[in-house]
């Protein structure tokens, strides 16, 4: 067993640090709560591979069943985002003009 909290206390410090550096270079509200809301789904799947959880089915844990579709969610609303140029600031790519 690992000590998943440990884990999670950095990613939350590292997260913390990152969402600093991205609150100005975003410009569209919401899109830094959906960037994070996406990293901790991704971050709390794997880190349940070494949690003392009980595996239901195909080797996943309950935990992970309910995050597979919602990052499937998740990763539909960063598409969204991306194609409308919400990203556009983080990623320097220069806006088309209109």
């Amino acid at each position: 067993m690992h000590p998943s909290f440990l884990y999670k206390i950095g990613f939350q410090l590292a997260a913390f640090a990152v969402m600093l550096w991205m609150r100005n270079k975003l410009t569209q509200p919401g899109e830094l709560f959906v960037l994070y809301v996406a990293g901790y789904a991704v971050f709390r799947f794997f880190v349940e591979f070494v949690r003392a959880n009980e595996t239901v089915w195909l080797g996943l844990t309950r935990p992970q069943w309910f995050l597979l579709p919602s990052v499937v969610l998740i990763a539909v609303r960063l598409g969204y985002g991306y194609r409308r140029g919400h990203y556009d600031p983080l990623l320097q790519r220069q806006a088309l003009p209109a």
